[in-house]
């Protein structure tokens, strides 16, 4: 992937990975979350932590976001499975400075958009920021 400094960039994210486009260019980069571990919830009892709560997948996007001067995200997902939500929470707490370029949060039906749509949409929700 090029150096993302001073683009603009979109991150199109469901619970089976996350698609960042370049939105001017529309060269992609995709991250994949980094699989289920388990924890124990109880003595006898374990839990599959969902790659919504997978840390190191929200970090690996926050990474490649760090130098765009603007970032749209788009998600797919509603309650506790909206991983578009997650990593908006994802950058609040952990990268300020990302979240405050952050233009604004979509959710769309992304089974049904095709790349030109999706990148449309980044397009449309970022008129007027740059």
């Amino acid at each position: 992937m090029t150096d993302a400094a001073g683009e603009a960039l979109m991150v199109v994210i469901d619970h089976h990975g996350a698609k960042i486009y370049h939105v001017d260019t529309a060269e992609t980069e995709t991250v994949k979350p980094h699989g289920h571990r388990h924890s124990m919830t109880r003595k006898d009892q374990s839990r599959e932590q969902s790659p919504s709560e997978d840390a190191a997948f929200y970090e690996q996007i926050a990474h490649t976001l760090m130098d765009a001067a603007h970032v749209v995200v788009i998600g797919h997902g509603h309650g506790h499975s909206d991983a578009a939500r997650h990593l908006i929470a994802h950058l609040q707490s952990h990268h300020p400075k990302v979240y405050g370029r952050t233009v604004t949060e979509t959710n769309a039906d992304l089974s049904a958009l095709t790349e030109p749509q999706l990148l449309a949409l980044g397009r449309k929700a970022l008129a007027g920021q740059r």
